[in-house]
């Protein structure tokens, strides 16, 4: 018995000295790593998926007769409808009908929907810039903004004024042999101090229009007028601007304006009329549209 305990308590000692040598061979070595970082003081943020800036000077040099044509410019971005003043449409990646587009002025929300008539309506020259957002990604629409938003800023004070000025005058005219397009524009604006102003004041009378085979699209024309009146006061780091915008088009038009050619007259039509004008006039109105945002 005495022997067998001794065996017993020896080998318990070579299990645990075997144990030691064992671990100790399997231990690796130890490598330190060391990890550098640089700190920034700007935060990280992530711009919205599918949105396109247009700036004051993108825009000038194109020299665009309406929004549509501003942002035809975009990826994605198309114009459709017809060719006629009020007749063309803003395409988002297919979406054009009004209710899946949403249209801000100077922060204000627009809308404007009546039978085959273009989405919306302003004049080019009296915007500052363009932002779009492509598809349902601008947080702050809400409703109404599945296909897109379009949100226009219009021109300031400063974005006119030279260094060193304080007030200035802009008058400018232009012709247009294609529809005998006529257009007059007048703007005056300045700063004093923490204050600006801007009032612009733009017609345009255009005639009807002739298409690329030099025929006459009938009852193309129109009268357009817009007026825009601006006021800013800065106070420290903060900025109590009003706005005013105007806009009006109004002239004969088919009752669908997104069309191209008027339908062909029969001489059913001409009998029921009693005569070629008449039976035009049938199928066209003298609508006048005006939009007015104040913000």
């Amino acid at each position: 018995m005495r022997l067998n305990t001794i065996f017993k308590l020896n080998t318990l000692a070579l299990a645990i000295i075997s144990s030691l040598n064992v671990s100790a061979s399997e231990q690796p070595d130890q490598n330190i790593t060391t990890v550098v970082a640089n700190d920034t003081e700007r935060a990280i943020t992530v711009d919205q998926p599918g949105k396109s800036l247009i700036t004051r000077e993108e825009i000038e040099e194109q020299q665009a007769n309406n929004v549509a044509e501003i942002m035809d410019m975009i990826p994605g971005v198309t114009i459709d409808g017809g060719a006629r003043q009020g007749g063309e449409r803003i395409n988002i990646r297919g979406f054009s009908a009004t209710e899946d587009l949403a249209f801000y002025v100077d922060g204000a929300p627009i809308g404007f929907q009546q039978y085959r008539y273009g989405s919306f309506f302003f004049d080019p020259s009296m915007i500052g810039e363009v932002e779009v957002t492509k598809g349902a990604h601008d947080y702050k629409t809400g409703n109404g903004g599945a296909g897109g938003t379009i949100r226009i800023k219009t021109k300031d004070a400063e974005d006119l004024l030279r260094e060193g000025e304080s007030f200035g005058v802009r008058v400018q005219a232009g012709f247009n042999s294609g529809d005998h397009n006529q257009r007059y524009s007048v703007t005056a604006y300045g700063k004093t101090g923490g204050f600006q102003y801007l009032v612009n004041g733009i017609t345009r009378n255009t005639g009807d229009m002739a298409d690329g085979n030099g025929n006459t699209v009938k009852f193309s024309g129109s009268e357009q007028k817009n007026w825009l009146a601006k006021m800013s006061y800065d106070v420290g780091a903060h900025r109590f601007a009003l706005s005013h915008s105007e806009f009006s088009d109004e002239g004969r038009k088919p009752w669908a304006t997104r069309r191209g050619t008027m339908p062909e007259l029969t001489d059913r039509h001409i009998d029921k009329y009693g005569s070629v004008e008449r039976a035009q006039l049938a199928y066209t109105v003298y609508n006048k549209y005006s939009n007015n945002v104040t913000t």
